[in-house]
């Protein structure tokens, strides 16, 4: 089991949760001070395959949110989520699943690219992308 409390990176009830990477922003607020956790994948958890970069848990709610954080290349994002997802499904297979890719200056052919549209499907319209920065109650 990879996902243990002890590597997450926040307080077991934080009522702000910042993952960031290169000005690129997603902010997970905890209104109801759930029990959560958040870890970073990508070269942390995950060191030998593409991963998103981060996964922040509401273990009160059952809601699985990965996050993947871009440059200007946003095609690999959707491969990374799915790789992500697909590496711990044993460990949130009871929970709901919530994708988000936060881009710098996403252009239309990215957010609505065949990729994109078809892991939307997959996971019934839970995936969310955004330029710059996104916040979200969880």
């Amino acid at each position: 089991m990879l996902l243990t409390k002890d590597k997450s990176l926040c307080e077991e009830h934080q009522k702000i949760i910042v993952s960031e990477e290169n000005r690129r922003k997603h902010r997970a607020i905890n209104i109801e001070h759930s029990l959560v956790r958040h870890y970073r994948l990508d070269g942390d958890i995950v060191r030998q395959e593409k991963c998103c970069d981060f996964l922040v848990l509401n273990d009160s709610k059952k809601r699985a949110y990965f996050i993947e954080l871009k440059g200007t290349n946003t095609s690999d994002a959707v491969q990374q989520l799915e790789s992500a997802v697909s590496r711990f499904k044993d460990e949130v297979n009871e929970y709901a699943i919530y994708l988000r890719i936060v881009g710098k200056n996403m252009r239309t052919h990215q957010i609505n690219s065949t990729e994109k549209r078809k892991l939307e499907e997959k996971y019934h319209g839970k995936l969310l992308c955004k330029s710059g920065q996104m916040e979200e109650a969880i």
